[in-house]
């Protein structure tokens, strides 16, 4: 993982659920909190103030609760829901262009 992967964890507490490869299949899972006195326009400023370039946001995934932001190069999906961070880095990308998939369905419905 690199350094600015590993400033996303822990920045946010990011700790590992401890699902089984069967379950979530990546390099790395990690979930954590922005804190509840922080709200998601905090955490858009903290993205843009602390990530490179190679982050992109995803409008499409996004609302008024929840945001998603990703890294094609990284393999990386990072994503603020009502406080909480989720990112996942995967260390294939057919793994990652699965989760692509699967993400694409789930937030097309909610």
């Amino acid at each position: 993982m690199d350094e600015e992967l590993k400033k996303i964890v822990k920045t946010f507490g990011l700790e590992d659920p401890g699902y089984s490869p069967e379950v979530i299949p990546v390099g790395y899972f990690g979930r954590g909190s922005f804190g509840f006195h922080r709200d998601i326009e905090d955490f858009n400023l903290w993205v843009r103030n602390n990530l490179t370039t190679g982050w992109r946001f995803n409008e499409m995934w996004s609302d008024g609760y929840r945001e998603v932001w990703w890294n094609p190069e990284k393999l990386a999906i990072l994503t603020y829901c009502e406080g909480d961070v989720d990112l996942t880095v995967d260390t294939e990308q057919g793994v990652f262009d699965r989760r692509w998939e699967k993400a694409e369905e789930f937030y097309g419905n909610y």
